[in-house]
């Protein structure tokens, strides 16, 4: 869980960066992938729901 956390922190650091440095299509891509972590982040902090 720590690893996802820092790679959102990260990713997220990464993004706004690259957005300053007028950088759409990296900001894009970076974007894609933080959403992509933190999907990962949220189905591993989700308890599973009992049947």
């Amino acid at each position: 869980m720590k690893a996802e956390e820092e790679a959102i922190a990260i990713y997220k650091q990464t993004v706004g960066a690259a957005m300053e440095e007028n950088d759409c299509a990296t900001a894009l891509l970076l974007e894609e992938i933080l959403k992509d972590e933190e999907g990962r982040h949220y189905k591993l902090s989700t308890p599973l729901e009992n049947d």
